[in-house]
């Protein structure tokens, strides 16, 4: 979430809270270049994502290849986290991370 944060600042981006508890804030794009922008950030961290998996798992299955392509940046936060300590995708994506 701290990542978001610190983006939203830099690009001058309210973040709405979601009404839901489990649900993560939303950037509140002003305009449509703001959006554009975050857009291509999050994906520049998808891509490295995919790229530092490929080299320490090899093929990405399309399971997690959806949990990606739908993340947002908390979650690309959690998992390049847990990239160096996990094991096995199963660990990376796990809802709790391992004890």
């Amino acid at each position: 979430m701290l990542r978001l944060h610190r983006l939203s600042k830099r690009l001058n981006i309210n973040l709405v809270e979601n009404p839901r508890e489990d649900a993560m804030p939303r950037p509140e794009l002003k305009t449509f270049a703001d959006g554009l922008q975050y857009g291509m950030m999050l994906g520049s961290q998808r891509n490295r994502l995919y790229f530092l998996l490929r080299k320490k798992f090899g093929k990405v299955p399309k399971r997690y290849e959806n949990q990606i392509d739908n993340s947002e940046m908390d979650d690309l936060d959690i998992w390049f986290d847990r990239l160096l300590d996990a094991r096995t995708l199963n660990e990376l994506f796990a809802e709790k991370p391992p004890a």
